[in-house]
C-alpha cells in the first residue's frame, strides 16, 4: 500500500463511482491497468437477533457502481465482495483469485474476461433495471467457486466452465450458445 498505489486506487474508485471508463488510457497509463490486490471496503454486518434456531444479520453499507466500464484491467487477488454493479461492462478483465463473494451484477456484460480460482459464492447475476440480461461472452471459468450463486436469465456465449464448484448454484432461464462444462 504505497502512496502511489493508494492514489491510483483512489483515482480508479472515483471513475467507477462516477460511471466512467476505467482503462489504462483513461488514466494516462500504458497496457493493462494493474489493480492487483485492491480491496473495496468490506460490508460491516450488525447482528440484529440471535436465537438457538437462527441468526439474523443486517448489512449496513455497500458500494454500488452504475454504467461503469472496466477495460484491460488486472484485478488478480482483489476483493470486491458485497459490491453491487448495475449496467456495467467488463472487457478483458482478469479476475484470477479475486474474492467476488456476495457481489451483485444487474444487466452487466463480461466480454473476454478470465476467472481462475475466483470466489463467486452467493454471487448473483441478474437482469438489470433496463431489462437487459447479464451477458457473459467468451470467458473461461477455471476452478471457480459458484456455490450458492445464482444466474437469472443470463446470456452465455462461448463460455467454458472447468472444474468449478457448482453445489447449490441456481441456473435459471439461461440462453446458452457454445457453452461447455468439464470436470466433476
Amino acid at each position: 500500500a504505497t502512496p502511489d498505489r493508494m492514489q491510483l486506487f483512489g483515482r480508479a474508485l472515483t471513475v467507477l463511482l462516477e460511471g466512467g471508463l476505467l482503462a489504462p488510457e483513461s488514466l494516462g497509463l500504458q497496457g493493462p491497468l494493474d489493480l492487483r490486490g485492491i480491496a473495496l471496503p468490506t460490508v460491516p454486518q450488525t447482528k440484529v437477533a440471535n436465537s438457538p434456531t437462527n441468526v439474523v444479520n443486517r448489512i449496513s453499507e455497500r458500494l454500488e457502481f452504475t454504467n461503469a466500464t472496466l477495460r484491460d484491467i488486472d484485478l488478480k487477488n482483489a476483493t470486491i465482495s458485497f459490491s453491487v454493479w448495475s449496467d456495467c461492462t467488463f472487457e478483458r478483465v482478469d479476475f484470477g483469485h479475486t474474492d467476488m463473494n456476495h457481489a451483485r451484477f444487474f444487466g452487466c456484460r463480461f466480454l473476454n474476461c478470465t476467472f481462475s480460482h475466483t470466489g463467486l459464492r452467493n454471487t448473483s447475476f441478474s437482469v438489470g433495471r433496463n431489462g437487459l440480461e447479464t451477458e457473459i461472452s467468451a470467458p473461461c471459468f477455471n476452478h471457480v467457486d459458484f456455490r450458492s450463486a445464482s444466474c437469472s436469465n443470463p446470456v452465455l456465449r462461448l463460455t467454458r466452465f472447468r472444474n468449478c464448484k457448482l453445489d447449490g448454484f441456481v441456473f435459471d432461464g439461461a440462453l446458452c450458445e457454445h457453452v461447455s462444462f468439464t470436470g466433476k
